[in-house]
């Protein structure tokens, strides 16, 4: 099974209307800037147990990922969004932001073999 891409190129240049390069890389040097910070804002909320700091970050990052083709990530954290909002019983929060940190990682090592 092959794995899927850390983030889809062509999402990107669909929603940024253009494949120029050098743009895409200043766009996704941003996002992984912005991402950085949303892991940050994610991590603060669930170690002061705010819930509802925890959903608005998930969010975001959610919305990010997705505008930037970053599928995976955005999977982990509508998954992680959708149970917030349902205040699903044992949720594993914990478990959710290690994986999105993992993902995160993932793609910022495929950025750089770009």
């Amino acid at each position: 099974m092959a794995t899927i891409a850390p983030l889809d190129v062509s999402i990107l240049t669909r929603m940024m209307g253009t494949s120029d390069p050098a743009y895409l890389r200043d766009v996704t040097r941003l996002f992984v800037k912005s991402t950085r910070r949303m892991l940050g804002d994610l991590r603060r909320a669930w170690e002061r147990a705010d819930m509802d700091a925890l959903l608005l970050a998930a969010h975001g990052l959610k919305g990010a990922a997705r505008t930037v083709g970053a599928t995976p990530l955005a999977g982990i954290m509508a998954t992680l969004e959708d149970g917030l909002r349902r205040k699903t019983p044992n949720l594993p929060i914990a478990e959710s932001l290690a994986q999105s940190q993992d993902e995160f990682n993932r793609l910022v090592i495929w950025l750089r073999k770009l």
